[in-house]
């Protein structure tokens, strides 16, 4: 029976998402040639969007309001150095003071109930891991940009790619297995660092 729950295929308009971020190839037969009057207009417009969307998030929308800056604010792309920055102790404290996932999350447990939500870690290189929701359209989203790294490094649709990202609770692994896979048919073999069995023996 069903419970509302949003699959993949439905969490997100893919066809949308190719029109507004288009994957490689086709990136640099269109949008790559853009000229840097279009890029600005369409950075400002995705920026004011993501700011509103940002607002509605209590972390954010303290911090803003507490520096007098909102969202109306950004008439140009100069006007994001209002809005105050944020360090890794914020979200330090953020966590702390609304564990377990601190108040600067886009999403939350309970979209989980409805559509596809990952829980991706930072390194913890200077400290305990922090957490990071990310939505069907976050990873669809990174991993078509992903997409278009491996593709300026010559990665083509056909080659067999080696995913030697070490897979953990990080994104890494996880982003360039679906650009390589999703957005850029590639046949991914995903070895991992060869730590455990090493990668030319997996070969």
């Amino acid at each position: 029976m069903s419970q509302g729950i949003r699959r993949p295929f439905e969490a997100v308009d893919f066809e949308q998402i190719q029109r507004s971020y288009p994957p490689p190839p086709e990136y640099f037969e269109s949008d790559w040639y853009a000229s840097p009057g279009e890029i600005a207009r369409r950075q400002l417009l995705r920026l004011r969007e993501r700011v509103h969307m940002a607002y509605r998030v209590p972390f954010f929308r303290k911090r803003w309001d507490d520096a007098d800056f909102s969202p109306d604010d950004l008439q140009s792309l100069d006007d994001l150095w209002k809005a105050p920055f944020y360090t890794v102790d914020d979200l330090r404290q953020s966590i702390e003071e609304n564990p377990p996932l601190g108040d600067y999350q886009g999403a939350s447990f309970e979209d989980a109930a409805r559509e596809p939500v990952r829980i991706y870690m930072s390194g913890a290189t200077t400290g305990v891991a922090r957490p990071t929701l990310y939505t069907q359209w976050d990873r669809e989203v990174g991993a078509i940009l992903t997409a278009r790294v491996l593709y300026m490094q010559g990665v083509r649709p056909g080659d067999i790619v080696l995913n030697s990202w070490a897979y953990a609770t990080h994104n890494g692994a996880h982003h360039y297995d679906e650009a390589a896979h999703r957005w850029l048919s590639c046949a991914v073999i995903t070895t991992g660092t060869g730590t455990a069995t090493s990668s030319r023996r997996q070969i």
